[in-house]
């Protein structure tokens, strides 16, 4: 009976677009050494995978009701210290008394209770503003790194704030984070630093 409910998640193109496929992508970049230079000659086993399994197990996933998340944004504050006008997150059109900041407490009950609901989460993006204005960034990464139902994180940040030394240390010990991107806004005719 189950089978059949979720049944029609598979038979609509937009669910398949922006599910499953997302999630066969993650996991053979996973597979593929996107990741890290050690996954490097797993290459065949991951061309292999794709081609012969990971369709049919995200799709019997579905059918069991399961919900793997391909791609999740956390939003950790909305304070920066820049102000582009081409700002990705709209960043620019918060006033200096419509900016919030998070809290670590705030952010564990937000993902605890989403991990009621779905059972992966495949790439968990840390944003902000700037997420380095995140004082407890370094307590957030090591929740992270202790949580089963997050598989890899990244961090996109300006890189106009220096990292703490116990931050660059969870870091250096994180075995999910996939990558740090700096965003390079030399190019932006209309920067404005704070």
């Amino acid at each position: 009976m189950q089978d059949l409910y979720y049944e029609k998640y598979l038979n609509n193109d937009l669910f398949i677009k922006r599910y499953i496929i997302p999630n066969i992508k993650w996991h053979f970049s996973y597979l593929n050494g996107k990741r890290g230079f050690s996954r490097i000659y797993k290459v065949p086993y991951a061309a292999f995978l794709k081609k012969f399994f990971l369709k049919s197990y995200f799709t019997k996933r579905v059918l069991q009701g399961k919900v793997d998340i391909p791609y999740l944004e956390l939003v950790l504050t909305t304070k920066c210290t820049m102000r582009c006008e081409s700002c990705n997150n709209l960043m620019q059109y918060f006033s200096p008394n419509n900016q919030y900041t998070s809290t670590l407490e705030g952010l564990k009950t937000s993902l605890e209770t989403l991990f009621e609901k779905v059972d992966s989460i495949q790439r968990l993006r840390i944003i902000g503003g700037e997420p380095l204005l995140f004082k407890e960034l370094p307590q957030l990464i090591n929740y992270i790194e202790n949580s089963k139902k997050i598989f890899t994180f990244d961090i996109l940040t300006n890189a106009t704030i220096d990292f703490s030394d116990e931050l660059v240390k969870e870091l250096k010990n994180s075995k999910k984070l996939r990558k740090i991107s700096i965003s390079d806004y030399k190019k932006s005719p209309n920067l404005k630093s704070h």
